[in-house]
């Protein structure tokens, strides 16, 4: 039987989000392997940038807290805002296009596979405020 956990969230701090590159994009996790999940889970923060042909290599889910993002999946064109949720299905291909600012919570399986995510085809930083 599963028990009931808590992660706090003291002493978790955003990082480069490894597959996109150093810039506009940062990331928490906050759940994964270590402690005994089958998924990852965490928050991740986007900033004017379009991250294109990007190959999901893993199953996720993501709920927007913040922000607004345009999304295209496989050809098939998404607006997504704040409290709207979106599942990507490993294999698809992704273009994710934030004109200012998206905060979104995610899950993802299988656990810990981000560190593995491939880089995507297209990168690049749209205008607004300069996050290096």
């Amino acid at each position: 039987m599963t028990m009931l956990q808590h992660f706090p969230a003291e002493g978790r701090t955003f990082s480069t989000l490894r597959a996109a590159g150093p810039g506009r994009q940062s990331v928490v996790d906050m759940v994964g392997s270590a402690e005994g999940l089958p998924f990852s889970g965490g928050i991740a923060e986007l900033t004017s940038i379009l991250i294109g042909d990007y190959e999901m290599t893993v199953d996720d889910f993501l709920v927007v807290i913040e922000g607004h993002a345009r999304i295209c999946c496989d050809g098939e064109k998404f607006t997504i805002g704040p409290g709207d949720a979106i599942f990507l299905p490993r294999g698809s291909i992704v273009d994710f296009e934030v004109p200012d600012r998206l905060v979104w919570s995610y899950a993802c399986s299988p656990a810990d596979s981000r560190a593995g995510l491939k880089q995507p085809g297209r990168l690049c930083h749209l205008a607004g405020a300069d996050r290096n």
